[in-house]
């Protein structure tokens, strides 16, 4: 066997040889304070309100654009209710729809179908479309309408119109 080897504690000379034996990193002496004698707190929001007050910076609100006509009308269901108006007159006619398209509204209906006939049995022609269109145009007009179509494309092939009820304003 060999020799013990003693063990000799380190001679420190310094409390810096202190730090770094125990923590074997080098201790920097704490910086200079400069003048800056304010709290960091007060810093903070004198920076945070010169920050809003720039007119450049503030955050602009985003609205969102108005859906298309086209698009609206694809979200909308097929008719939900129908409306006969064969046998009125073009007076009657017109204020039964009116009432029957305010009351579809109130409930909360979105489509609505108005069966006006093409006319084919009238001695003068076809009345009934043109004043049912008229009175659509009119309610449109006072947004409780958003839009209409004729069922076939076309008023003259067509015998019903399909009614499109604004139930949110834009």
């Amino acid at each position: 066997m060999g020799k013990k080897k003693k063990y000799k504690p380190r001679q420190l000379g310094s409390d810096e040889d202190l730090l770094r034996t125990f923590t074997r990193k080098s201790v920097k002496p704490p910086l200079p304070v400069s003048g800056n004698t304010t709290p960091p707190a007060q810093d903070f929001t004198a920076l945070l309100e010169s920050y809003l007050s720039r007119p450049s910076e503030k955050k602009k609100s985003v609205v969102p654009k108005p859906m298309p006509y086209h698009k609206r009308i694809k979200r909308y269901p097929p008719p939900e209710k129908d409306l006969d108006l064969h046998g009125f007159t073009a007076l009657g006619a017109q204020l039964k729809a009116r009432s029957f398209l305010t009351v579809c509204k109130q409930q909360g209906y979105f489509t609505v179908r108005i069966i006006v006939g093409r006319g084919r049995h009238s001695e003068l022609g076809p009345v009934l479309p043109d004043t049912i269109e008229d009175l659509l145009a009119q309610l449109k007009a006072q947004e409780i309408v958003l839009g209409f179509t004729w069922e076939r494309k076309k008023k003259s092939r067509s015998g019903a119109v399909i009614v499109y009820l604004r139930q949110f304003s834009d």
